[in-house]
């Protein structure tokens, strides 16, 4: 009998400290970093929201006598759909009051020393945050519309709120960032944000971790894009095998199963440490143990049954999703199961120029279905994902 389990059974972000794993160097980066504007990248179920959550919630633990961060403000964009320009920043004042109020709110009922326990409370839902006194405050118009110089006004009044607060700064959090570049006001959008980090006073005390994959990475290389030359890009990757076995011990335990020997090298194998299909297989191998017993060979086809539409989003031969293109199957291809491939040997393989195969490696191991062991050199991800291409 399966089992409820958190965060939707694993297929949802992580907003819980307790269940995070891994990303200790990301998280590291972007805290000594916050003023820049970040582009983050990484295929589907890879964990950026769960990063950019984990991210939010390291800013608001402030240590008692270190460096202040800034204060943190997530936005998903694909969930508030902004109309244009003015109603994107308005979405960004709005979503940061929203998330001072709750900060306030959560403070008076639960000390911040007790991170796990005060993050839980501050995303939950509370009644609703009172934005338009804020706004009358600042003397906005509350029109679910602010220009360039309202924006500015309503950051600077902040800004003296937090630095009361022992927050230095403001670092907004933008995910799915794909629903901005997408419109044809999303260049509005990015200019004024770049024009705001170029030459704006205040432009050190407002950082940018803006979140997506294709959408956000062929935007920002086109010529001409807002984004280019500005931004510091980072790629997210699967887990490394120490964090992937950390998690397996975890679940286990949590589980009450025994782990046992095999378990660790089998569920490895099947999610290459992609954070999605490592947490999706654990569960699968619990599932079946309390169920009767199965062999290794019938855990897997129950994973491709289970995984199938998953894998047909990523492999993408229709070319209607946010996977694969034609020239990255082909490569992935060539990928061995065993042992590694250099970039040496796939350039003569392919007969292929060097710098769109750079950025074909690029997008393979931010997708996470291979890994780059050493430089130049890599190797197969999911041996599962594999599994299914060779079944179709």
């Amino acid at each position: 009998m399966t089992m409820s389990r958190p965060f939707d059974n694993y297929r949802t972000a992580i907003d819980d400290p307790e269940f995070f794993f891994g990303r200790t160097a990301l998280l590291k980066y972007f805290r000594q970093n916050p003023g820049w504007v970040h582009v983050l990248l990484g295929g589907q179920r890879i964990g950026k929201t769960s990063t950019l959550r984990a991210i939010e919630w390291s800013m608001l633990e402030l240590p008692p006598d270190g460096p202040s961060f800034p204060f943190p403000v997530l936005v998903n964009l694909q969930a508030e759909q902004p109309r244009n320009a003015d109603h994107f920043r308005y979405l960004l004042i709005e979503r940061l009051r929203d998330a001072l109020g709750r900060y306030l709110r959560t403070a008076d009922q639960i000390s911040w020393g007790d991170l796990r326990k005060a993050y839980r409370k501050f995303v939950e839902q509370f009644d609703e945050v009172k934005i338009k006194p804020a706004f009358t405050e600042f003397k906005l118009k509350v029109s679910s519309a602010v220009n360039q110089e309202e924006f500015r006004a309503a950051i600077e009044d902040t800004l003296d709120e937090l630095r009361k607060l022992r927050f230095h700064g403001i670092l907004f959090l933008l995910d799915e960032a794909e629903f901005v570049t997408r419109t044809d006001w999303g260049n509005d959008a990015w200019s004024h944000i770049r024009g705001f980090k170029d030459t704006d006073p205040l432009k050190s005390a407002v950082g940018f971790v803006i979140s997506g994959f294709r959408g956000v990475l062929e935007y920002q290389q086109r010529v001409g894009s807002p984004l280019k030359n500005i931004a510091q890009t980072t790629w997210m990757a699967g887990f490394e095998r120490e964090t992937a076995d950390r998690l397996i011990k975890r679940r286990f335990h949590e589980e009450r199963e025994v782990l046992r020997d095999g378990d660790n090298a089998f569920l490895w194998e099947c999610s290459g440490g992609y954070p999605f299909l490592l947490q999706q297989t654990i569960s699968t191998v619990i599932d079946a143990r309390r169920t009767g017993e199965l062999s290794q060979e019938a855990l897997v086809r129950r994973a491709l049954l289970e995984h199938n539409q998953v894998f047909r989003d990523w492999w993408n031969s229709d070319g209607k999703a946010d996977g694969l293109t034609e020239r990255e199957r082909t490569v992935y291809g060539l990928i061995p199961e065993e042992g590694n491939v250099s970039l040496d040997d796939l350039l003569s393989r392919l007969d292929a120029k060097l710098m769109p195969l750079l950025e074909t490696m690029q997008i393979l191991c931010g997708s996470g279905l291979i890994r780059e062991v050493e430089n130049e050199r890599y190797e197969m991800g999911s041996r599962l994902f594999r599994r299914w291409t060779e079944s179709l």
